[in-house]
C-alpha cells in the first residue's frame, strides 16, 4: 500500500478507536482470505514476511538469508507498482518501471521472479529446478505450504497501537499473524515489547559507509523513513533535513530538481536508500548519495539452525 504510516497508528487515541470497527472486518477479510487448500511444493519455501503496513527491513533479510543458503536458490516477489504481470525472471534490461525497485535490488544477489499472483511464480520457480525459493512477503497468502516462515519486526514501530488497518499498521489480527510464523526477527535497538510467543532473533541494519563529519538532507520514499535516517546517523552523519515520501514513490524532475536546490542552499549533501536510489533517473544520480545496508545477525549459529534441513 503506497501511504505514509500516520502517527496514530503508534498509540490508541479517539481516531483510531473511531476507526477500529473498520480494522475488525479488515482483519476478518484476512483471516477468511487464509483459510484456503494449500499448495504443497517438492522446493523448499522460506517465507519473509510481516504483519504491519510498510516497512519493516524485509527486502535486506531476504538478502541475507540468501548468503547463509548453499543450494539452487530463487527469490520471489510480486514486483510491486512494476508493470509486469510475470512470471518473470528479472534482468539488466529491467527497470523499476517493469518490475518494482525491490525486485531490481534482490536481483543483485540471486535470480529474482516476478510475479503478480505468488502461487503461479511458485510453480514456475520450480519448473525450472529451484530447490529453495525465498518469497519476499506472503505471510498472509494462505495458498501455499510455507517450510520456514520469518516475521520480521521493526524493534521501534513494533505492532504500533496494536489495532487492524485502518486503525492501526497490523495487516491481520496480531494472534493469528503470530500463529502462522517460526520465528520472529527484530531489527534495531528499539524498546517495544514483543509478545513472548515466538522465539526471537535480535539483528541490526548497518551500513559499512563513513559517513563522519557530513551534513545531509536525507530523503526516503520506504515505508518507515525514519529508520534510513537513524541509519545516517548511525553511519556518523548528521541529518539536518529530512524529507519523507511515500513508500514506493516514484520521483518526478521537478522533485529531484528542488530536492537538489534545497541542498544546495543550506550547504547539504544529498543521502537516500539503496531502494529509492533505483528509482531515480540516471541523470540525477551524481548529485545524489546511496546508503546501503546489511542485516547483522546478533546470534548467527541460531538462525542457521532453524535453516538445517533447507
Amino acid at each position: 500500500m503506497k501511504l505514509i504510516a500516520p502517527k496514530f497508528w503508534q498509540t490508541r487515541t479517539i481516531l483510531s478507536l473511531l476507526l477500529w470497527p473498520f480494522g475488525l472486518i479488515y482483519g476478518l477479510i484476512a483471516y477468511i482470505k487464509y483459510q484456503k487448500l494449500a499448495y504443497k511444493f517438492r522446493a523448499k519455501i522460506i517465507t519473509v514476511g510481516n504483519i504491519t503496513m510498510g516497512g519493516a527491513g524485509k527486502t535486506p533479510v531476504v538478502i541475507a538469508f540468501t548468503k547463509l543458503i548453499d543450494k539452487k536458490l530463487a527469490i520471489l516477489t510480486r514486483g510491486y507498482l512494476g508493470a509486469l504481470q510475470g512470471p518473470v525472471m528479472v534482468d539488466p534490461s529491467h527497470n523499476s518501471l517493469a518490475v518494482g525497485d525491490e525486485a531490481l535490488l534482490l536481483a543483485k544477489h540471486a535470480p529474482t521472479c516476478v510475479a503478480k499472483d505468488r502461487l503461479e511464480g511458485l510453480k514456475f520457480l520450480e519448473s525450472l529446478g529451484y530447490e529453495v525459493i525465498i518469497t519476499d512477503d506472503g505471510m498472509q497468502d494462505g495458498r501455499f505450504v510455507k517450510t520456514l516462515t520469518i516475521l520480521v519486526v521493526d524493534s521501534y514501530q513494533g505492532f504500533g497501537n496494536g489495532f487492524v488497518f485502518p486503525a492501526g499498521p497490523l495487516r491481520e489480527y496480531l494472534h493469528c499473524g503470530l500463529k502462522k510464523a517460526d520465528l520472529m526477527l527484530v531489527i534495531g535497538d528499539g524498546k517495544c515489547e514483543f509478545p513472548k510467543r515466538l522465539p526471537i532473533a535480535p539483528a541490526k541494519l548497518i551500513s559499512k559507509e563513513n559517513l563522519q563529519q557530513q551534513k545531509f538532507l536525507a530523503f526516503a520514499g520506504i515505508g518507515n523513513p525514519e529508520k534510513f535516517f537513524h541509519s545516517v546517523v548511525e553511519s556518523g552523519g548528521e541529518v539536518i533535513k529530512k524529507v519523507a515520501f511515500a513508500d514506493h514513490h516514484q520521483y518526478t524532475e521537478e522533485e529531484l530538481n528542488g530536492l537538489i536546490d534545497l541542498a544546495k542552499k543550506h550547504g547539504l549533501k544529498l543521502i537516500t536508500t539503496e531502494k529509492d536510489y533505483v528509482r531515480i533517473n540516471n541523470r540525477f544520480k551524481p548529485e545524489i548519495r546511496m546508503l546501503p545496508v546489511d542485516i547483522v545477525w546478533q546470534d548467527i549459529e541460531n538462525i542457521k539452525r532453524y535453516l538445517k534441513g533447507i
